[in-house]
């Protein structure tokens, strides 16, 4: 009977619902993407293993925690714009913790001498650049919100986990040359190296570019995505 009260409390429900909305959720998001860059430590993110390895975590996440993984800035903004269920800041923490995720990863296998993780260079010429980008975020993006689109594709929810496997691996299969596709893995590439600060030398107009233009193909995807499948 005190159990009862104690957890049936106010204050203490108030205070789980703090966690859930901005501890809980977030701090998964770090432990899955710490995982990934575990794993998938000297493994390239355009390969089938990567696509797998993304699939079991969003299924360890799903049947163990009841909590949906992202993994990627893209797909946690194309969630809040097609769902509505995330408010600007939730996307905001998300993206942080996925990065710090990912940078934590990859610095921690390199403590315990896992194979050495290549960071990707940030490609040149800028125009080119920003263009493969949009478009092969987009075409990832049409991918994501196509599986998970409850009132186009109900029979993808028994399938979720492969399905978000096959749509990392066809994004990245698809992708034109030069482009990222995760700003997460991007920024926590070069956050990894070393924990303590962001390295030298700082960032400079291509790697910002980098970083935000699958925001800017993600936000275009789902209002054509939402125009097109318009009832």
């Amino acid at each position: 009977m005190v159990l009862d009260g104690i957890i049936n409390n106010k204050h203490v429900q108030n205070v789980k619902g703090l966690m859930d909305d901005h501890v809980s959720n977030n701090l998964m998001e770090f432990g899955g993407c710490a995982m990934l860059a575990l794993v998938c430590h000297s493994t390239p993110t355009d390969t089938w293993k990567y696509a797998m390895a993304f699939a079991v975590v969003c299924v360890l996440h799903k049947t163990q925690f009841d909590n949906k993984f992202h993994g990627n800035p893209a797909f946690t903004f194309a969630t809040w714009l097609s769902k509505g269920s995330m408010s600007c800041f939730d996307v905001f923490k998300q993206v942080m913790f996925q990065i710090f995720g990912y940078a934590f990863g990859f610095w921690f296998g390199g403590v315990i001498g896992l194979d050495a993780h290549v960071s990707t260079d940030t490609p040149a010429p800028f125009a080119s650049m920003i263009f493969n980008e949009v478009i092969s975020v987009g075409i990832m993006t049409w991918l994501y919100l196509h599986v998970n689109d409850d009132n186009q594709n109900k029979a993808w929810s028994d399938f979720m986990g492969f399905a978000i496997g096959a749509v990392v691996w066809f994004g990245y299969q698809l992708k034109l040359s030069g482009a990222h596709m995760n700003s997460a893995i991007f920024a926590g590439e070069d956050f990894g190296k070393s924990i303590a600060a962001w390295n030298s030398p700082s960032w400079g107009l291509n790697d910002f570019a980098l970083f935000f233009a699958p925001l800017v193909s993600v936000f275009i995807t789902s209002l054509v995505y939402t125009f097109y499948h318009k009832k």
